[in-house]
C-alpha cells in the first residue's frame, strides 16, 4: 500500500538484502521489516530436514536460503516469496505516468487510487466555512505562499528553485519559511542525487525567515498563511519529468479558495482537470505543464511568478478579480459528493480489474515456493505429514473460495496429487 508516499522501487528491492542482513543477524533493524517475515521458513524447514526420519527428505545437502536467493531478482524476491500468495500480489498506489509502477508491473498488479483526494477533503472539511475566494486578498504585501520545508529525496528539486527565486529578486513578494536543515542534512553541505539541482548560494536563510513546522503540519492549514498572501506555489513531492503524484499541497490553496501555481510532475493541471477542476489558463500561461524537461518546466515557473511580482498594484487587482470565478468553482467542487464518488468509483473500478486479473493469472507465489521446495532443495514428491495438512487445508479453502482456479492450480502444478499429500482414496 504506497497511498501517501510515491512508490519507491529501490526500497522494495532492497528488501533482498535486508533480508540476508536479518537473517545473518536475527536482530536490528529489520526485526520488523517485511524481509524478516520469512524467516519463519527458513527455521521451519531446518527443523524439518534435521528431525526428518522418514525417506520423504532424500537431500539434506542443499541450502535453501542460498538456493532461493540464487534463484530470484530482487523483484521476484519481493513478489514471490516476501509477499507470495495464492494470487499476485496488489500494489496499491496513487501515481500517474509512473516508470515505477511500469517496472513493478510484471509480478504485482497496479491499482490506482486517488488518496489525496479523499484524505484531503476530511482533513479540510471545515475550511469551506471559514476561508472563502476573496478580492481582498489581492492587497496583501506578499503576492505568493511557498511552502517547502522538506528539500531531500524527491523534493531536492525545491532548494534549486528558491535559489532562483533570490536570484531574480523577487523573494521579498513570497511568504516563505526556510529550513536549513532537512533530516538531518544541512542545505550547506548538501549535495543532491541529481546534481543539475545543487545551490551555489548558500545564504539563502538570510531572505527568508525561519520557523519550525508542526509535524502534523500536512493535516492541518494555517489560514493567517493564506489570508495574507494571494496565490500559492505548490511544490508537490514529486518533480519528476513524467510522473504525477500530487498530494494534500495541491489541495491547500483549493480548499481555502486561492490560485495557485504548480511545481510538479509533466500535466499535473491536466490530471486536475480531468477530476473536474478549473486551472488558470486564463489568467496566465500554463503551458509549462507540457515542458518534460524539469530544467525547462521549473524556469517556466519562475517566469509567471516574476510577471506577476512585476505587476502593478491595480495590474495584480485586475489579475486577481479574473481568478475568483475559477477559485470559487473549485471550492465548490472539492467539498462536492460529485468529486468524492467520482474517486471512490474510479478506486472501485480498479480494484474490480485488478481482481479479474488475479483470477486470469495462474501466478502463486505460495505453490511456486513450495514447488521448488521439494523438487529442488528437498528433492522430494512427497509432503511430510505437517506440510501436508496446510496444503490439504490452503487447498480446500481454495476450492471452496474459486473452484476455478482450484482446478487450474491442480493442473499447473502437477505434484499437488492425492498420493503426494498423502491422502487416503
Amino acid at each position: 500500500m504506497n497511498d501517501q508516499e510515491p512508490v519507491n522501487c529501490d526500497a522494495i528491492f532492497a528488501w533482498k538484502e535486508q533480508y540476508i542482513d536479518y537473517y545473518n543477524n536475527n536482530k536490528g533493524p529489520y526485526k520488523y521489516h517485511p524481509a524478516s517475515l520469512w524467516s519463519h521458513y527458513i527455521v521451519d524447514y531446518k527443523e524439518l530436514k534435521l528431525l526428518a526420519s522418514t525417506n520423504e527428505y532424500k537431500s539434506t545437502d542443499v541450502d535453501m536460503l542460498q538456493y532461493f536467493l540464487n534463484l530470484t531478482s530482487d523483484k521476484t524476491f519481493a513478489s514471490r516469496i516476501i509477499l507470495g500468495g495464492i494470487y499476485k500480489p496488489i500494489i496499491v498506489h496513487s501515481e500517474l505516468n509512473s516508470k515505477d509502477i511500469a517496472e513493478l508491473s510484471d509480478e504485482f498488479i497496479p491499482v490506482y487510487v486517488f488518496y489525496h483526494g479523499l484524505i484531503s477533503r476530511d482533513w479540510y472539511r471545515h475550511i469551506k466555512h471559514e476561508s472563502k475566494p476573496s478580492i481582498e486578498k489581492a492587497i496583501n504585501p506578499k503576492r505568493f505562499l511557498l511552502y517547502a520545508r522538506s528539500w531531500t529525496g524527491s523534493r531536492e528539486y525545491r532548494l534549486k528553485f528558491i535559489e532562483k527565486i533570490v536570484q531574480e529578486d523577487i523573494h521579498h513578494c513570497i511568504k516563505h519559511n526556510f529550513h536549513c536543515t532537512d533530516n538531518e542534512h544541512d542545505y550547506h553541505t548538501f549535495v543532491p542525487e541529481n546534481l543539475k539541482w545543487i545551490v551555489r548560494n548558500k545564504e539563502l536563510e538570510n531572505y527568508f525567515p525561519e520557523e519550525q513546522v508542526d509535524s502534523h503540519a500536512s493535516a492541518n492549514i494555517n489560514l493567517d498563511d493564506f489570508n495574507t498572501t494571494g496565490i500559492s506555489i505548490i511544490c508537490e513531492t514529486v518533480f519528476d519529468p513524467s510522473k504525477v503524484h500530487l498530494t494534500e499541497k495541491t489541495f491547500q490553496p483549493i480548499a481555502v479558495g486561492n490560485p495557485f501555481i504548480m511545481l510538479s510532475g509533466a500535466y499535473s493541471l491536466r490530471t486536475l482537470r480531468r477530476y473536474g477542476f478549473k486551472t488558470f489558463s486564463d489568467c496566465w500561461d500554463e503551458s509549462y505543464d507540457k515542458i518534460l524537461d524539469s530544467e525547462e518546466r521549473m524556469d517556466a515557473v519562475l517566469k509567471i511568478v516574476k510577471y506577476i511580482a512585476g505587476l502593478t498594484r491595480t495590474e495584480y487587482a485586475s489579475l486577481y478579480e479574473k481568478c475568483i470565478a475559477i477559485c470559487e468553482h473549485n471550492q465548490k467542487h472539492f467539498f462536492s459528493e460529485e468529486f468524492e464518488n467520482y474517486i471512490l468509483n474510479e478506486y472501485a473500478n480498479n480494484f474490480k480489474m485488478a481482481f479479474e486479473a488475479q483470477e486470469n493469472d495462474i501466478f502463486s507465489g505460495t505453490w511456486w515456493f513450495v514447488n521448488h521446495l521439494m523438487n529442488n532443495v528437498h528433492k522430494t514428491n512427497k509432503f511430510g505429514e505437517h506440510d501436508a495438512a496446510w496444503a490439504i487445508d490452503t487447498l480446500n479453502k481454495l476450492k471452496e473460495c474459486d473452484p476455478e482456479r482450484f482446478k487450474n492450480t491442480l493442473i499447473n502444478y502437477p505434484f499437488l496429487t492425492a498420493s503426494n499429500l498423502n491422502i487416503r482414496s
